[in-house]
Parts: C-alpha cells; structure tokens; sequence
C-alpha cells in the first residue's frame, strides 16, 4: 500500500503521511496506481455537480476546475506552460530545457494556460449532465495512464531531475496493467463506446509525444504534466463529438 500511498502524495495535495523509507523503486512502483489516484480525484470533483439544480452549469464547471487545481495543486497546468513556453521560446533542446527549468512563466505560457482553461469550460459545459459526471472520471483517469505510458516508453530529456525516477524505466508490465484498468474503468461508464474513446483519444496525445521526442531526445516532468493536461482536453472532446450515441 505504500506506492498507492506514494502515488497519492506525488498526484495530490491531500493529507498523506508515509512513515517508512521511500526507496527509487517504490517512485517507479507508485505508476500502477496512478490510473487509480485519478479515478479518486475524478470522483472528488463530482462534488459540485451536487449544487447542479442551484447554480448555472458553467459556474459548476468553474467550481469543479477549482477544485481540481486546489487538488492537485495546479502540478500539471504548471508543466503544461512550461512546456508552452520552452517550445515557444527554444530552438535547441539546451535552450528548451533551459527555458522550461526557469521558475518564471513566461507570457505564451500565460495565453497557453488561458487557451487550455477556456477549452475545458466550454467542453464540461457543453455535456449533458447524463454524461458529464463520466467524462469527469474518464478524462482524469484516462490522462494518468497517459502518464504512465509516456514515463514508460521514453527516456529522461535530461541528466539529472526529480522525474528521473519515474521516467524511462521501460516497465512495460506496468503500461498493461494500467491500460487494462483504465479500459475497465471507461468500459464499465460508456459501454463498448468507451473503447472508442481511448482510441481516438491516444492517437493526437501520441502525436504530441512523437513531436516533443523529436525536439528534445525524451520526456520531462513538465512535457508529461502537458501531456495530461491536453489528454483530458481531447479526452472531453472525443466525449462530446460522441455524445448523442452515448446517450443512446
């Protein structure tokens, strides 16, 4: 239980205390559980949806966007505008990483960041409440796989840095099982439909990943936190475009 544990301290900010040593192998251990610890948020953020019959439906998505960056402690949106704009700003991978390494957000970030937010208002907003409420536990368990998978498949952009225990350690053990329980969790919301989703949702997250691998030799923590970010994005889209057969 320790790496569950581990997983929900990296992913969130809620209270969890771990008393036993924390060795490189239990940070690597802990990606089984990331598809599980998304789950959990997703679930959490459900509760605004609580106030759905007292509030407009965009200031309950405003409330659950909230709740999510207060959860998560804003973890992905702030590797998604490094990432903006190290990619924006680099031509080399040196200067990327310099840039992305930098503590300042730069103003394409900024725009990034209000571009990215914009979108998931629009597409939360736009679900009927009959599938909002799934595609809240799809898109956040959906994009912690993604994690899983990108730390799996690519090598560490750089020497050294925190997300080296994570990235590059080619379990692919691990990508199966998480696969098969993110599969099992959209299944068992959508039906056959859900296996559309996931399908249709990988395809333009891999084509993200091929271009930073391109530019830089690998993947960092920040290109990863990206890569959930636009994951639950286009996750909510493939949702939407999808939506009356899944109301059916």
């Amino acid at each position: 239980m320790k790496t569950f544990f581990i997983a929900l301290q990296f992913l969130t900010r809620l209270p969890v205390k771990i008393n036993s040593e924390i060795l490189e192998k239990d940070l690597n251990n802990s990606l089984y559980f990331f598809p599980l610890v998304g789950g959990i948020i997703g679930a959490i953020l459900l509760i605004p949806l609580l106030l759905i019959h007292i509030f407009p439906i965009k200031l309950i998505v405003v409330l659950i966007l909230t709740l999510q960056a207060f959860i998560t402690g804003c973890l992905h949106l702030d590797g998604f505008a490094d990432t903006i704009d190290g990619f924006y700003g680099g031509k080399s991978k040196e200067r990327i990483l310099e840039i992305m390494k930098d503590s300042r957000i730069g103003s394409i970030g900024v725009i990034g960041l209000i571009i990215l937010i914009l979108l998931k208002v629009e597409l939360l907003s736009s679900l009927e409440i009959e599938i909002l409420w799934k595609g809240i536990i799809s898109m956040m368990v959906f994009s912690r796989f993604i994690q899983v998978f990108l730390c799996n498949i690519y090598s560490y952009a750089r020497e050294f840095g925190k997300a080296k225990h994570f990235i590059g350690n080619k379990n692919y053990i691990q990508i199966l099982v998480t696969f098969i329980f993110t599969v099992a969790i959209i299944y068992i919301l959508f039906g056959y439909l859900g296996i559309i989703l996931i399908s249709l949702s990988f395809i333009p997250v891999y084509i993200y990943s091929v271009i930073i691998y391109r530019r830089i030799g690998g993947m960092t923590g920040d290109t990863i936190g990206a890569a959930s970010e636009i994951s639950e994005v286009v996750m909510l889209t493939t949702i939407l475009t999808f939506s009356k057969l899944l109301l059916t």
